[in-house]
């Protein structure tokens, strides 16, 4: 990574580059992006990135809806967090947000009335409030980000309702993906990611947590029936539904030999 170059390098680096280059310099995420915040680069469905504050997970997510964005004039990108001003000042106003990320020529065009982002080739990402589950029922995407996903209120079943609805809605284009970014929340039984005790799991194969990076992966196991899971990355390991805090076995997954089990528990 450049940002781990020695200096005389860098220098000597940028020194090469005319002013058109150095203007996209900045805008650049690979230049100055830790590994923890690039994605996966397996076939993945799901990427859940669980860190504490500071780890870049904003900054991530953003950079991530661009390039998607600036690459295919046909994204649809949901943009879901725990509420409509949530998503505005964090996900696209703030200082790691959609639009400090952008290069002045290739900035969105908001909407705040529509919250909607539109960018000049015909991408367009759309704000949602995990509050409101019904207003994710209808509409179609291609990709989503979630952020601060441990946040999402769960009283009555709204956050697992969002979660569904979202999914089902996940059927534009080939390669549909969800990028999970949050704060692993403090609550009993402890948060975050734990191991499986079931024993049909165990049975299913070595059970081994693998949070590299601070990146839980979902393969896209082509069952539509439970989207609303995370995956687990690897053969022999489970999907669950991230706001479950009941240890019941979900769908078998398939990939590579290494395995684990992550569950999200959301604050009800």
């Amino acid at each position: 990574m450049f940002a781990r170059a020695r200096s005389a390098a860098r220098d000597a680096f940028v020194a090469g580059l005319d002013q058109a280059e150095r203007n996209e310099w900045p805008y650049d995420f690979r230049n100055t992006a830790h590994d923890g915040q690039l994605p996966p680069e397996c076939d993945w469905r799901i990427w859940l990135m669980m860190a504490g504050r500071g780890f870049g997970k904003t900054r991530a997510g953003a950079e991530w809806v661009r390039d998607i964005a600036e690459t295919n004039r046909d994204a649809r990108v949901a943009l879901v967090a725990a509420s409509l001003g949530e998503a505005r000042a964090v996900m696209v106003e703030g200082d790691s947000g959609i639009l400090a990320c952008s290069p002045p020529d290739r900035r969105p065009a908001y909407e705040p009335s529509l919250r909607r982002l539109r960018w000049a080739n015909g991408a367009q990402a759309t704000l949602f409030s995990a509050a409101e589950a019904e207003s994710l029922r209808g509409p179609q995407h291609s990709h989503a980000w979630c952020d601060e996903l441990a946040k999402w209120s769960n009283a009555r079943g709204r956050a697992i309702s969002a979660w569904d609805n979202l999914q089902l809605g996940l059927r534009l284009g080939p390669n549909q993906q969800v990028l999970a970014t949050t704060t692993p929340r403090a609550r009993r039984p402890p948060p975050g990611v734990r191991r499986s005790t079931s024993k049909r799991e165990r049975r299913s194969g070595r059970l081994s947590m693998q949070l590299q990076h601070c990146r839980l992966f979902a393969t896209n196991d082509g069952n539509r029936r439970r989207l609303v899971s995370f995956g687990c990355h690897g053969k022999g390991s489970w999907l669950r539904n991230p706001f479950s805090s009941r240890r019941k076995s979900g769908i078998l997954a398939t990939g590579p030999a290494d395995c684990f089990l992550a569950t999200l528990w959301v604050e009800s």
